[in-house]
């Protein structure tokens, strides 16, 4: 199984906003706000009400689940992407789950009625959101998969592949996430994760300096995904 987002969503999803007629542009930036968030602070919060759609314009993100012993990260949020979109609509109108961000970031927070509007009266717009909402579906169906499927190595290495494809669109990043969150992304305890990235590196398929990486060997780590 050749598949290598399971980490996030490959496409970005400010696309939708192109099926938005210049009136309806007008109207949204009226009934947004822009944000900047330091890193390490709460973006949403499991159980609060939604009463914003969350757009997180620029920085790093991560979803989660709190829990009362341990949070289990679902993924990660790069640029351009609706953090929380999933809650909109639902029965209690409240947050599922939390999310934080990584590092300094600028984010949209969007009138949560006006938005519902927006669905209601353009139909592309709402099928281009719901084509958002079936891809997240799919990251969630892959990540199942590579959690209960894969030996460590395969983990790890489809993990690094989605962050260099999906995440950083390079081979070369500096991700600003710590060993930990890295064992709770991938299931496994600390003292994989670190064997794993040293293995890795001494077998030459990627260069890690901290939080820096560069991935030497792609189509290695891919074999390792598929088959690790």
């Amino acid at each position: 199984m050749e598949d290598f987002g399971n980490c996030t969503i490959a496409c970005r999803h400010k696309d939708c906003f192109n099926y938005l007629t210049e009136e309806e542009l007008e109207k949204l930036e009226k009934y947004k706000i822009t944000i900047n968030y330091r890193k390490g602070e709460t973006l949403i919060k499991q159980g609060s009400a939604v009463n914003h759609v969350v757009f997180l314009k620029s920085g790093l993100a991560k979803i989660y689940l709190e829990g009362s012993n341990k949070d289990l990260i679902l993924k990660i949020i790069p640029p351009m992407h609706f953090i929380g979109l999933s809650s909109v609509k639902c029965k209690d109108d409240l947050y599922i789950y939390s999310s934080s961000v990584y590092v300094d970031s600028v984010v949209d927070l969007i009138d949560r009625d006006f938005f519902l509007k927006l669905i209601q009266s353009n139909s592309d717009f709402a099928l281009s959101v719901i084509g958002i909402l079936n891809e997240a579906t799919a990251v969630s169906y892959r990540r199942v998969y590579s959690l209960t499927n894969k030996q460590m190595h395969g983990k790890v290495a489809d993990l690094l592949v989605c962050m260099s494809e999906n995440v950083f669109l390079s081979t070369d990043f500096n991700v600003p996430i710590s060993r930990k969150d890295f064992s709770d992304l991938l299931g496994i305890s600390v003292e994989s994760v670190v064997r794993v990235f040293k293995e890795f590196k001494e077998s030459g398929l990627v260069n890690i300096s901290g939080s820096n990486f560069k991935l030497i060997d792609v189509e290695g780590l891919k074999e390792i995904s598929n088959y690790g």
